[in-house]
């Protein structure tokens, strides 16, 4: 729907990610049984008002994730998510794999909440004065 129809090409170069969930914001319990929290499984999901991309985040467990995103300002203009796997190997490769593709997907997409990241990301975002620049997006 959304990311993977936006740059189909930036997906080939992760051929083990696999699209679990594309649609609006469901209930807790129906978060977990998109994305089950899992051992052998990482994921990456993409937060969305409308088309808008708001942010983008790593988690082992996506419903343990929204549930603390759900304290921010923004999460209220939260209204669709979509969720890639990653999956295989032991957990440090697991890890690793998926902090490279959090931080891909942040470089390539340029989410409007995200405020961390290596310094060289062009998607990454600064406080200014002690604020948010982009919590008014």
């Amino acid at each position: 729907m959304r990311i993977r129809s936006i740059k189909p090409e930036f997906w080939d170069g992760w051929p083990g990610a696999e699209f679990l969930y594309t649609g609006p914001l469901l209930k807790w319990a129906d978060v977990d049984r998109t994305a089950p929290p899992a051992a052998d499984k990482r994921y990456v999901y993409f937060l969305y008002r409308g088309e808008d991309l708001l942010y983008i985040g790593k988690a082992w467990s996506v419903r343990y994730r929204f549930e603390k995103h759900a304290r921010k300002a923004w999460w209220p203009d939260v209204t669709a998510y979509e969720v890639v796997a990653l999956t295989g190997g032991d957990q440090w490769e697991l890890e690793t794999a998926i902090c490279a593709l959090e931080k891909a997907c942040i470089a390539e997409f340029v989410p409007m909440k995200n405020i961390a990241g290596p310094a060289y990301l062009p998607g990454r975002r600064l406080w200014v004065d002690g604020q948010n620049p982009h919590d008014q997006a």
